[in-house]
């Protein structure tokens, strides 16, 4: 769908790293073209044997995606290109945040859904003057450029599953049910998981007392497993991402040590529908001792896309 500018009429919006949002669209702004929110580029790892023609394919991993957006704002004064030019640098400037944190790239599609891209400003607003024949020398017309080292896309808001435990209970019936025996804890239950690309960031937040506890995925047979026991009042956060995988209480202890299992942890996620599930139903079992009616258990996660063009 186009517009008399032939500008795209979708929402987008760059969110800095503090929040500062800037709509790619509305009034006098027009998004006028974009480039690479599909699929990212693909690299296989491969290997071949002495005889081999040819090779074999073991396995890929996905680029950094390059996004390009070319916007446009018309202008009435000549200050309106000093203007427009300045609020434009002033939103992408990367020192808006001191840690080199990714801003976001929001797009709202045509079924209202709002799907966001983390990204580094690559290439900022340079300042050119004219250059076309349908812009005049007051309008503002800047590709810029966005770095985005997790190709993958997701929805903004996470997906919470809140497991509660009432010691002393036969079983709960509840969103997630937990059969328990004195102070055992041994249950199922299935998140059944929608997006394009596996659920692999997500946060458990652990509340004690609860000892030894095991977050299990038998649907594709990874798990979570602390050596530790938790005490009253005390929560510990496991949060995986694909870059990094931290385990700390809320005192601010590392508890890395404590993982059974550190390659199980790693590769802990959502499997998306696959081979592995043909519907996305992930079976998570919960094992672990020492309850109490204090104990809980949350496990967020987003929901993540390989493109910003879901299945309809």
């Amino acid at each position: 769908m186009k517009d008399t500018q032939s500008g795209l009429i979708e929402f987008a919006y760059y969110i800095a790293p503090d929040d500062t949002e800037y709509p790619l669209f509305g009034g006098k702004r027009a998004l006028m073209g974009w480039q690479n929110i599909g699929m990212p580029e693909i690299q296989h790892i491969t290997d071949r044997g002495p005889f081999q023609h040819g090779e074999t394919v073991r396995d890929y991993r996905f680029q950094p995606r390059i996004i390009n957006l070319d916007i446009y704002e018309r202008g009435c004064e000549r200050d309106d290109f000093y203007c427009n030019e300045a609020s434009l640098v002033d939103a992408l400037r990367p020192n808006r945040s001191a840690t080199a944190a990714a801003g976001r790239l929001l797009f709202v599609r045509p079924d209202n859904v709002e799907i966001e891209i983390l990204a580094h400003i690559l290439r900022g607003p340079s300042g050119d003057w004219g250059g076309g024949s349908n812009l005049s020398s007051f309008d503002l017309r800047e590709p810029i450029r966005f770095l985005c080292p997790d190709p993958i896309f997701r929805l903004p808001t996470q997906v919470s599953t809140s497991f509660s435990v009432v010691a002393g209970a036969a079983c709960l019936s509840m969103c997630v049910p937990f059969s328990l025996s004195d102070t055992q804890i041994n249950s199922t239950t299935t998140i059944t998981y929608t997006g394009t690309w596996d659920g692999d960031v997500l946060t458990i937040v652990i509340t004690g007392p609860l000892t030894a506890p095991t977050i299990t995925n038998t649907t594709t047979g990874k798990e979570i497993a602390l050596n530790y026991s938790i005490s009253t009042g005390e929560a510990v956060t496991i949060s995986i991402t694909p870059e990094e995988v931290t385990v700390t209480n809320n005192s601010g202890a590392n508890l890395i040590g404590t993982v059974v299992s550190v390659s199980n942890l790693v590769s802990f996620a959502l499997a998306t529908v696959s081979e592995t599930t043909s519907t996305g139903a992930n079976l998570i079992r919960v094992t672990g001792s020492g309850v109490s009616d204090n104990t809980s258990i949350v496990l967020s996660y987003y929901i993540r896309h390989l493109s910003a063009f879901a299945p309809c």
